[in-house]
C-alpha cells in the first residue's frame, strides 16, 4: 500500500499539481499525517490514497476553471485562440465527473463558437476585399484600353447627316468596322471615315 501511495504521489506530480498550490499543500499535510503514524491499516492507508485522490481531482477542475477564466473577451487574436485551446485541452483531460464540476464550462464552448464566427466573418471580409481590388483592377484596365482605343485610333464619321467620334477596330477598302463612344459597334463606307473633325465637316457640308 505504500509502494501504491508513492505511485500516486508521482503521478499528481505533473502539470496540475505544479499549478495547484492548495492541492501541494494537502498533499503534505497527508504525508506528515502518514509519517505520525507508526501503525497504520490498511483502511487508513486506503482513506489516505482516496482524500489524494479527491484532492487531485478537485485541484483538476480549479485550474481547468481558471483556465477558462483567463480566455477572457473573445478576440481574433493568436494569444486569445492559443487560451481558448489550452482550456479546452486541460478540459478534456477531464473525467466525465469531473467536468460536470467545471462551473463555467459553457464559457468555454461560447468562447470556442464567437471565435469561430469572427474568424468567418473575418474570411468572408477579405476574400470579399480582394474581389473588390481584382473588379477595379479590371476596370481600370478596360478604361486604359478605352483610352487608348478612342486617342490612339479615333476617327470621324458621318451617320444620319451626323459627325460622330469612333475608333477603327477593322478595316478594309471599303468598309471599316468601328466603335462608338458608347462601346456600339457597326459597320460604315471606307470613304465616310475621315481622320480629323474638319475633313467630316467639310463632307458634311457638301451634301448639305
Amino acid at each position: 500500500m505504500i509502494a501504491q501511495i508513492d505511485s500516486y504521489h508521482g503521478k499528481i506530480g505533473g502539470k496540475y499539481a505544479i499549478i495547484d498550490e492548495t492541492m501541494m499543500a494537502e498533499r503534505n499535510e497527508a504525508n506528515n499525517d502518514f509519517v505520525a503514524k507508526a501503525n497504520v491499516t490498511s483502511e487508513e492507508i486506503e482513506a489516505i490514497v482516496t482524500e489524494l485522490e479527491e484532492a487531485f481531482s478537485t485541484a483538476k477542475v480549479k485550474v481547468v476553471i481558471q483556465k477558462i477564466e483567463e480566455i477572457g473577451e473573445v478576440e481574433l487574436t493568436d494569444e486569445n485562440k492559443a487560451k481558448i485551446d489550452d482550456a479546452r485541452e486541460y478540459y478534456d483531460s477531464l473525467s466525465d465527473e469531473e467536468k460536470q464540476l467545471v462551473s463555467n464550462k459553457t464559457t468555454l464552448a461560447t468562447a470556442e463558437e464567437d471565435y469561430t464566427t469572427l474568424k468567418h466573418d473575418h474570411d468572408v471580409r477579405l476574400v470579399l476585399t480582394i474581389l473588390g481590388i481584382v473588379i477595379c483592377s479590371i476596370l481600370l484596365l478596360l478604361a486604359i484600353i478605352w483610352l487608348i482605343l478612342f486617342f490612339g485610333f479615333r476617327r470621324y464619321v458621318i451617320v444620319d447627316n451626323q459627325i460622330k467620334w469612333v475608333c477603327i477596330l477593322s478595316k478594309d477598302d471599303k468598309v471599316c468596322t468601328v466603335m462608338s463612344l458608347k462601346f456600339k459597334t457597326f459597320k460604315v463606307e471606307a470613304e465616310k471615315v475621315f481622320k480629323t473633325k474638319e475633313e467630316a465637316e467639310e463632307e458634311l457640308s457638301k451634301k448639305k
